[in-house]
């Protein structure tokens, strides 16, 4: 019976120990994802922006539990809306640099996530007039505050390569409102 009592504590302990191995062999820790994605301005923004481009790095921490954090800086840019008159030129770009976290409400395969971030976002605007050989530029830039929710999922294709798409709704606030856009990205997510 002592014999039995000693296998049966060693098999669990083999099964633990291979089931911890083979997780932190399947999900890295630290992540890194690239990513590229169509900006839609909405509410007031909507009216003075047309819909842009933007780029983003994501460093993604996990340590064995559902949540994971997350640090990213990207890059935005949108052009006016509408048409300006002639010789006009507008352009918008936003730096944002943020903190979050992630909850992921699934592992396998298919890992869909809610999170939200926090931080700063750097706007600069630029308007612009040509008018022969002179031209007048008017550029302003500040820093916002912004609050980022995101819906997401990440598909692992490899042990170390997966897709990631998410939404992202960037709620900026402004002097006289806010600045809001949604952001629909995708890309590649690279374990460290």
């Amino acid at each position: 019976m002592r014999y039995i009592s000693k296998l049966v504590v060693l098999a669990l302990m083999l099964f633990t120990v291979n089931n911890f191995a083979q997780m932190h062999e399947r999900e890295p820790q630290m992540r890194l994802t690239l990513q590229a994605g169509v900006e839609a301005p909405t509410g007031d923004f909507g009216d003075q922006a047309s819909t842009g481009f933007g780029l983003s790095g994501t460093f993604e921490y996990w340590q064995n539990s559902p949540l994971a954090f997350t640090g990213s800086i990207g890059y935005n840019r949108f052009s006016a809306a509408g048409d300006l008159p002639e010789n006009w030129d507008y352009s918008l770009s936003d730096i944002p640099i943020l903190l979050g976290i992630r909850y992921y409400i699934s592992r396998g395969d298919f890992h869909p996530y809610l999170g939200a971030e926090l931080g700063i976002h750097i706007m600069t605007s630029s308007l612009t007039r040509v008018e022969g050989n002179t031209t007048t530029s008017i550029d302003e830039t500040n820093s916002r505050f912004g609050l980022d929710p995101i819906f997401g999922f990440r598909y692992h294709l490899s042990q170390s390569t997966d897709l990631d798409f998410n939404l992202k709704y960037n709620i900026i606030s402004t002097e006289g409102g806010n600045t809001n856009y949604l952001g629909i990205n995708g890309g590649i997510q690279i374990g460290l």
